[in-house]
């Protein structure tokens, strides 16, 4: 129940068109915990990058901790 972004919302989008914003918002509102969660654990465990193998061989992976995994889903569920 943010009244400004609400007001924000009523003024600069149609009216046919916020009631299906509105249930959007609301609903990934609900995920608040679920996300701030997520973030505080991303923000522990730091994306790292592997350049070499075991062998010396070049890698360079991207390792990402399961949140941000997560998160990638999170995104694409919500269409961010």
């Amino acid at each position: 129940d943010d009244h400004a972004l609400q007001a924000v919302l009523r003024r600069l989008i149609p009216s046919d068109h916020l009631a299906p914003i509105h249930a959007d918002l609301s609903r990934f509102a609900g995920r608040h915990q679920e996300l701030a969660a997520m973030a505080a654990h991303m923000e522990r465990d730091k994306p790292t990058v592997q350049h070499f193998d075991a062998f010396g061989h070049r890698i360079d992976e991207l390792r990402t901790c399961s949140s941000w995994q997560a998160m990638k889903r999170v995104a694409a569920e919500e269409g961010l």
